[in-house]
């Protein structure tokens, strides 16, 4: 009861505060790298008027932000079930090994989940709905990883990489951002993808 006393309380400030030309959106932190960014310059371009209040959101936050007035939209990959959402699809992406050019000099267009067997692998298994679409297909065609490190973000994930711990599957969003100078990405061979949804309050 006390948390959803808060919760209004917040909501209530938020609504007095007005929203006029301030549009807030959050957004996971892998589509917050660089997609958003992208997004609001082109969209700025057009409507300069609008100012932006941007955040980066995990899923475990994004109904609280929402139901507080914290956030306007919130883009995110999936749609929290039972929830009086709207949503609207935006695109997609899917999942793309990312590694040092030097660890897989000969790696194909598209790279088999098979192929990452015996090779040091970041391991994102605990993140969200992305780790968990990885999860289930590894666990489907029954491959056995050697998962060196488990990591909870996909930045700490690239950074490992970019410092030779070893491989990681990400989102291709992730992996575009993340993009050095002896880094690479390849989509897999048996293409894993997923939504991204702008969510609104109904």
């Amino acid at each position: 009861i006390q948390d959803r006393v808060g919760a209004l309380r917040e909501a209530t400030r938020n609504l007095k505060r007005g929203s006029g030309a301030l549009l807030r959106v959050s957004a996971l932190p892998s589509l917050a790298l660089d997609a958003l960014p992208a997004t609001v310059a082109a969209f700025l371009r057009t409507h300069p008027e609008v100012r932006f209040d941007l955040q980066t959101i995990h899923h475990a936050d994004l109904l609280r932000k929402l139901y507080e007035r914290e956030t306007d939209l919130a883009i995110a990959y999936e749609v929290p079930p039972g929830a009086a959402l709207g949503h609207r699809r935006l695109g997609s992406g899917e999942l793309v090994v990312l590694y040092r050019e030097d660890d897989l000099p000969d790696a194909p267009t598209r790279i088999d989940l098979a192929a990452l067997a015996g090779r040091p692998l970041v391991s994102l298994a605990a993140s969200g709905p992305i780790g968990q679409l990885f999860t289930a297909e590894v666990a489907a065609r029954g491959i056995a990883l050697d998962e060196v490190i488990s990591a909870r973000t996909f930045h700490i994930a690239t950074a490992l990489v970019r410092h030779g711990v070893g491989l990681t599957v990400v989102d291709s969003f992730t992996a575009r951002a993340s993009l050095t100078a002896g880094l690479a990405m390849r989509p897999l061979a048996q293409p894993l993808r997923f939504d991204v949804n702008a969510l609104y309050l109904q």
